[in-house]
């Protein structure tokens, strides 16, 4: 037996269970705090209609999506949070459906979506501006795209801690970025951001500068 290659396939096997059993709970037990259930709902408000969210996890922000909304449409890669999200909307009546695990392709039709919604996703989708695009080309005309992340430090010092950390921080964090700049992103998409509010920190920490805004898709 080769105990380097022995290695490698425990190394991998022992990856492959923090990404997709251990890290999508620890994930959902840190975001499960009243503080951030009130920027939840505060993000969610007054939506209407058919709402495509991006990186659901155990479906937590739909708890503040009104009666108003009549159709969910989730994105999320992880199988372990998706049958937290399934038992959920069943026992909240919610019509949900998982189009698909990766943001950056979605079979969803052109100007189908009435708002999209990202709720500490940006960070961590690979091709987050293949999500955006997908997001602004399944946006209706006029529809909105709310956001709630974290990102980079508004601080000179912040900002330089976030990126000594980032390399470590990643692998560990399945590939969460702390350096990414949400609004630049979204404006980068081609949908007009409307506001941006920087919310300060939950903590002092270089993965809690949050910020949440609101862009729209121009109409042609």
């Amino acid at each position: 037996m080769d105990p380097v290659a022995s290695g490698r396939r425990l190394l991998t096997a022992g990856g492959r269970a923090w990404n997709d059993q251990a890290l999508p709970r620890l994930t959902d037990l840190v975001l499960a705090g009243e503080g951030v259930a009130r920027l939840r709902a505060w993000t969610a408000q007054d939506l209407t209609g058919t709402v495509l969210e991006i990186g659901s996890g155990s479906g937590r922000s739909w708890k503040h999506f009104g009666p108003a909304v009549t159709q969910i449409l989730a994105v999320e890669p992880s199988d372990t949070a998706w049958a937290q999200a399934e038992q959920l909307a069943t026992e909240l009546g919610l019509s949900v459906e998982r189009v698909s695990t990766d943001a950056a392709h979605l079979p969803v039709p052109d100007d189908s979506v009435d708002h999209a919604v990202s709720m500490f996703a940006l960070c961590t989708i690979p091709d987050v501006a293949g999500a955006l695009a997908e997001i602004a080309r399944t946006l209706r005309p006029g529809g909105s795209f709310r956001f709630l992340e974290h990102g980079r430090a508004t601080s000179t010092g912040g900002h330089a801690l976030q990126r000594l950390i980032e390399p470590v921080w990643k692998p560990v964090a399945g590939g969460c970025h702390l350096t990414r700049s949400p609004e630049e992103l979204v404006r980068s998409a081609g949908l007009e951001i409307v506001h941006v509010r920087q919310l300060g920190t939950l903590a002092v920490s270089p993965w809690s500068y949050l910020r949440r805004g609101e862009a729209r898709k121009l109409a042609p």
